[in-house]
């Protein structure tokens, strides 16, 4: 996932056409600003800009990122205020933010999906669990010397490895799902949720988590989980 402040400040560059006064504008050094460029460019494996000595141009990828970029940080920005209110003991909803190319007919498929996977995961329903992922799905955790840190291609070694891994350390039928907030456009989801559970130790667990999510026919294909692996760690590993 693209570091959102990159995003920014290319947003800046973009909008001044000149690297120096964006610097000035965002209060950094020239340099510093044109080295994140530089690697946003490199996470995204295109040329967002064009340089010369004396022109600057978009591309046209660096042209539909202008034009679609404001559209991601806010609905960013919405979803992390919901998360900080509802931290807060604040009553509020789920965000649901739609991307301009997520259609009237997709989100409910998507929101509709994730609906019946958190169920699924929260009753322990084996069959619900395995129908919900593709054959060929994959699930990515960078999470360090965690057991469950890795990439798990294939349904059977999501659910029978990673999974069950998981699951192992934490006592049976405490694990539940809040979702807190999702973002969706076209086949891909950007979803936010607290894992609460209580360990094998008995200890209470309360992490934060996101995920990308990709949904294709109803079905999950691939999913990248970022979570606070240092607490994971600690709390139900350790």
């Amino acid at each position: 996932m693209t570091n959102l402040r990159r995003l920014e400040y290319f947003l800046a560059v973009a909008r001044e056409r000149n690297f120096t006064r964006a610097a000035e504008r965002l209060h950094i050094a020239q340099p510093a600003l044109s080295r994140q460029v530089r690697e946003l460019e490199r996470e995204l494996g295109t040329e967002l800009i064009r340089r010369t000595t004396h022109d600057f141009e978009l591309t046209e990828a660096g042209t539909l990122l202008l034009a679609r970029g404001p559209q991601l940080i806010a609905s960013a920005d919405e979803l992390w205020r919901s998360v900080r209110a509802h931290g807060s003991g604040e009553v509020g909803d789920v965000v649901v933010a739609y991307g301009a190319s997520a259609s009237y007919e997709t989100a409910p498929r998507l929101l509709e999906a994730l609906a019946r996977d958190v169920a699924a995961v929260q009753a322990g329903d084996p069959a619900t669990l395995r129908e919900m992922f593709a054959e060929d799905a994959s699930w990515t955790l960078a999470a360090g010397d965690l057991p469950i840190s890795g990439v798990w291609a294939g349904r059977d070694r999501i659910l029978d490895d990673f999974l069950a891994t998981a699951m192992a350390h934490y006592e049976p039928g405490s694990v539940s799902l809040e979702v807190t907030g999702l973002i969706a456009e076209d086949d891909r989801v950007v979803l936010q949720w607290t894992s609460h559970a209580r360990t094998r130790a008995g200890r209470p667990y309360e992490n934060d988590c996101i995920g990308v999510f990709t949904i294709r026919d109803g079905r999950i294909q691939s999913v990248r989980e970022y979570m606070d692996t240092r607490y994971a760690g600690e709390v139900a590993f350790g």
